[in-house]
Formats: C-alpha cells, sequence, structure tokens
C-alpha cells in the first residue's frame, strides 16, 4: 500500500510558506490524500 500526500501549496524541496506556520496567518495549507483503504 502506498500512501500519497499532495498539496498544491507545497513543492518538493522547498520551505513552507510563512503563512501556513506559526508565524505568519497559521492556517493549513490544502492537502489531498491518495492510497488509503476504505473505511480508513
Amino acid at each position: 500500500m502506498n500512501l500519497t500526500l499532495f498539496s498544491s501549496a507545497l513543492r518538493n524541496g522547498d520551505e513552507i510558506l510563512k503563512r501556513y506556520t506559526c508565524q505568519g496567518v497559521d492556517v493549513s495549507p490544502p492537502v489531498e490524500w491518495y492510497g488509503m483503504l476504505t473505511n480508513t
């Protein structure tokens, strides 16, 4: 089983934008999950 987490707000190797931290607006980035088992 492979669990994949995707966010259009984050890029591999980049730093997390300040708006998504407690030093910024402290909001969660948009995320999508793939590969979860049914009824998880």
